[in-house]
C-alpha cells in the first residue's frame, strides 16, 4: 500500500528491510528468551533494565537511520504520513502512530504494559531531539551529503 501511496518513501532500504532484516528481527529474542526468566519471573529490576535497554535499542536506531533517507520500513512511512497530515515532525507522527495502533491493539484485545505506554508517549520527542545531534554521524557512516539526501 504504501509503495503506491508514498513510494518517494520507499527506497533499497525498505527492501532491506523487507527482504533481509524483517525476517530475522525477532533473532535476539530467539537468543536471549533461553536465557532470561520468563516476565511474570522476572524481578522488578530486571523488567525496568528490559524496557530501557530495548527503549534505548530502539530510539537510537530510529534516530540514526531516519535522517540519511535510504528507505523506511512500512511502520515509519504511516509515521511520516501521520505528521505530514498534522504538519509536525516525524517524533509527532510517531506518537500519532503509535496511539492508532495501540487503541486498535488494544481494541482487539493485546496486552500492553508500561513499556508500550512509554513508547507512544517518549519515543517521537527523544528521537526528533536525538536526530539532530546523531544526523552528522549518521550521513558520515553512509558516506553522504546532507543534500544527496532522498525521500523526507
Amino acid at each position: 500500500v504504501f509503495f503506491f501511496v508514498r513510494r518517494d518513501l520507499v527506497h533499497l532500504g525498505t527492501l532491506a528491510w523487507c527482504f533481509l532484516i524483517g525476517p530475522f528481527e525477532n533473532f535476539w529474542l530467539d537468543v536471549l528468551a533461553p536465557m532470561l526468566p520468563t516476565a511474570p519471573e522476572m524481578s522488578v529490576g530486571l523488567k525496568i533494565a528490559c524496557i530501557l535497554i530495548g527503549s534505548i535499542i530502539i530510539i537510537l536506531t530510529l534516530a540514526y537511520y531516519i535522517p540519511i533517507g535510504l528507505g523506511y520500513q512500512t511502520s515509519d512511512i504511516f509515521a511520516f504520513m501521520a505528521a505530514d497530515l498534522v504538519k509536525k515532525s516525524y517524533g509527532i507522527g510517531l506518537i500519532i502512530s503509535y496511539a492508532i495502533l495501540f487503541v486498535i491493539g488494544v481494541a482487539l484485545g493485546s496486552s500492553w504494559g508500561i513499556g508500550t505506554l512509554i513508547a507512544v508517549v517518549a519515543y517521537g520527542p527523544i528521537i526528533d531531539r536525538l536526530m539532530g545531534i546523531i544526523e552528522p554521524f549518521s550521513f558520515a557512516v553512509a558516506g553522504m551529503k546532507k543534500e544527496n539526501k532522498k525521500g523526507k
